[in-house]
C-alpha cells in the first residue's frame, strides 16, 4: 500500500466530513481526535522508549483541570493551555526523576500509584476542584483576527479546530520519532545496557520522553474540557490510562499509525457501550488481552511483519517490537 496517497485522501475526507450534515459523526470524530493526541503521547514513552507508564490518564486529567480552572477564573483559553502544558510538564519531570530509575513492572506500579494519588487529590480537594461535583460552564475557545471574533462553540467549528490541532500534534509526533532523539529512545528500548555503554544518559532521555508524552496528554485534556464544557474527577482516573494503553497496544505500540487505529477501536467501544458504561472497561480489557495473546505487535506491527516476510521495504522505525 502506498501511504503517500492514502494520507492526503484521509485528510481530504476529514475536511469534507462536516458536509455529511451529521453532528453525531462530528462529535465522535472530535472525541477520536482528542483521544488520539493523548495516545500518541503514550506511544512515545511506551512504544518507542519501552517504559510502561500507567499515568497518562492523570496527565490528561491534570491538563483538563488546570485549563478549566484558569478559564473559569477569567484567563483566555489559549493562555490556559500554555500554563496547563507547563504545569503538567513540570509534574511529569519530577515524577520521571523519581520513578524512571525503576525497571519494568516497578516503574509501571509507581506510575499507577501516581495516577491513583492524582485522582484522590482532585476528588477530595473540594475547595479548588469542587470534588465530585465537578466543574461546569467551561467556555469554548475563541480567537480574534483583525477585530473579528471567531468562536469555536459550535460542533462544526470545534471539529475543524481539533483537526488543525491534530495536524500540528501529528507533525510534532512525527518529528520527534524521526529525529536523533527518536533514534536514541528506540536504542534505549532495544537495549538499555548497550545504549548506556554508548554514552547515552538514560535518565535524561527517559525523563524527556516521559515529559513529552505528558505534554500530549495535557493538550488533549485541555481541549477536552473546552469541548465538553464540564469535567469531573474521573477524568484523571486509571480508566483513561487503560483506555489509552489499550489503544496503542491494539493499534501497534511503537508504530506511527498505531495510536490512530487503536483509538478508533476504543472510541467505538465507548460509543457502543455509552449507556452501559460499567461494561466499557471490561470490553477494553478483553480487547487488550486478545491483542496481547494473538497480536502482540498490534495491527500495524502485524502489517509490517507481513511486509518484512515478503522482503518489502519497511518505513523508518517500523516493527519496533511488542508490549
Amino acid at each position: 500500500m502506498n501511504w503517500k496517497f492514502v494520507y492526503p485522501v484521509i485528510l481530504i475526507l476529514a475536511v469534507l466530513l462536516p458536509l455529511t450534515g451529521s453532528s453525531y459523526a462530528l462529535r465522535i470524530s472530535t472525541l477520536f481526535i482528542i483521544y488520539t493526541i493523548a495516545a500518541m503521547g503514550l506511544n512515545i514513552i511506551i512504544g518507542y522508549t519501552g517504559q510502561a507508564s500507567l499515568a497518562q490518564g492523570a496527565f490528561y486529567g491534570l491538563g483538563a483541570y488546570v485549563s478549566a480552572l484558569l478559564v473559569l477564573n477569567g484567563w483566555s483559553f489559549w493562555a490556559s493551555v500554555i500554563v496547563a502544558i507547563a504545569f503538567v510538564a513540570f509534574v511529569a519531570f519530577l515524577i520521571g526523576l523519581m520513578t524512571l530509575r525503576l525497571k519494568g513492572a516497578y516503574f509501571a506500579i509507581a506510575t499507577l500509584l501516581f495516577n491513583v494519588i492524582i485522582y484522590e487529590v482532585v476528588d477530595k480537594w473540594d475547595e479548588v476542584t469542587r470534588g465530585p461535583r465537578g466543574l461546569f460552564g467551561i467556555p469554548s475557545p475563541s480567537i480574534e483576527l483583525s477585530g473579528i471574533s471567531i468562536s469555536f462553540s459550535g460542533t462544526y467549528n470545534f471539529y475543524y479546530l481539533m483537526l488543525a490541532v491534530l495536524i500540528v500534534m501529528t507533525l510534532l509526533y512525527w518529528l520527534i520519532i524521526r529525529s536523533s532523539f527518536g533514534s536514541i529512545i528506540v536504542a534505549i528500548r532495544e537495549n538499555e545496557l548497550l545504549a548506556e555503554y554508548a554514552g547515552v544518559n538514560l535518565t535524561k532521555f527517559k525523563v524527556a520522553s516521559f515529559v513529552l508524552s505528558a505534554i500530549f496528554a495535557a493538550v488533549a485534556g485541555a481541549f477536552y474540557s473546552a469541548y465538553i464544557g464540564s469535567i469531573f474527577p474521573d477524568i484523571t482516573s486509571f480508566v483513561n490510562s487503560f483506555a489509552f494503553l489499550t489503544a496503542i497496544i491494539f493499534g501497534g505500540a511503537g508504530t506511527m499509525l498505531g495510536p490512530f487505529i487503536g483509538t478508533a477501536v476504543v472510541t467505538l467501544i465507548n460509543e457502543v457501550f455509552f449507556t452501559l458504561a460499567q461494561y466499557t472497561v471490561l470490553v477494553q480489557g478483553i480487547v487488550f488481552l486478545l491483542a496481547i495473546l494473538f497480536m502482540p505487535k498490534g495491527v500495524m506491527g502485524a502489517y509490517y511483519s507481513r511486509k518484512a516476510e515478503k522482503g518489502e521495504k519497511l518505513p523508518k522505525r517500523a516493527l519496533v517490537g511488542k508490549f
